[in-house]
């Protein structure tokens, strides 16, 4: 990870320097230019250039970006420099509600990483309801939004998990500002080895845990930065080796967020 050391003091002092070089093709600056609102379509892909101008050191206020989800699905965040007077800029942020309360967790970017995830973030979001992303940077960016579409099949509780084929892979999401868990089931017709699949890009982290019948079998936690596809087969408790399960036994699956910051995409399968 590129590490960097990027003051909004020492950024302001660049800019007054850049500010001084340029002054003469400048006629009016303002003492202070208010912080903007802006917009994305709320499908598809769109972008969002938040001017120098408008940035924080500038107005010392966060800049706002509503959307009106139009499918449930998730959106994915990434962000680029835009600015005339460097070559990369820094800041946060985080997704909040209708009433602009946070949902989930501020995060740093920096346009210069070579860490997707400084770069990137997910969230979960759901048909119709309006949204703000927050968006504090020291310097002009441009903030893209790309939105996916996922048709979901899960139950609301164990009582009512949804049959999963095997070989199947279920999508689902965990929305921004929900607690609900989604649930699955499967079962073997035949004795055999079982291996679950699963993948997941999220705000913070996810939890998907396997039980046979009631049993705890474990669970494993689930980020942005562990987006690829893993497998793991179901083991014997003492040897740690795969095990034959019997035909008729019955598996459930719960997904549901870490806690009320936590929101994102995921597949699970097995075979």
């Amino acid at each position: 990870m590129q590490n960097k050391t990027h003051s909004l003091f020492n950024k302001a002092v660049s800019l007054v320097l850049a500010i001084m070089m340029v002054f003469s093709v400048i006629s009016v600056m303002p003492e202070k230019v208010s912080a903007a609102e802006f917009s994305f379509k709320g499908s598809g892909t769109s972008s969002v250039t938040i001017a120098d101008a408008q940035s924080y050191v500038f107005t010392g206020d966060y800049n706002w970006i509503q959307f009106k989800a139009k499918a449930d699905g998730y959106v994915q965040f990434s962000i680029a420099c835009a600015s005339a007077l460097d070559n990369y800029s820094t800041g946060g942020w985080m997704l909040c509600n209708s009433s602009r309360t946070q949902i989930s967790t501020y995060d740093k970017f920096d346009t210069s990483s070579t860490d997707a995830f400084l770069k990137n973030n997910v969230y979960g979001v759901q048909k119709g309801k309006t949204y703000y992303l927050r968006v504090l940077n020291d310097l002009g960016v441009t903030v893209t939004a790309k939105f996916t579409a996922v048709k979901e099949n899960s139950g609301s509780k164990k009582s009512k998990a949804k049959d999963i084929k095997k070989g199947k892979t279920v999508k689902g999401t965990i929305a921004a500002g929900t607690k609900k868990a989604d649930w699955y089931k499967f079962k073997l017709t035949k004795t055999q080895t079982v291996k679950v699949s699963y993948a997941a890009k999220t705000n913070k982290e996810i939890r998907i845990t396997l039980y046979e019948g009631s049993r705890n079998m474990g669970y494993v936690r689930m980020g942005y930065e562990s987006s690829k596809k893993e497998s793991t087969y179901i083991v014997n408790a003492y040897t740690k080796k795969k095990t034959k399960v019997k035909a008729g036994t019955t598996y459930y699956v719960k997904v549901e967020p870490m806690d009320s910051n936590s929101s994102g995409y995921y597949t699970f399968s097995w075979k």
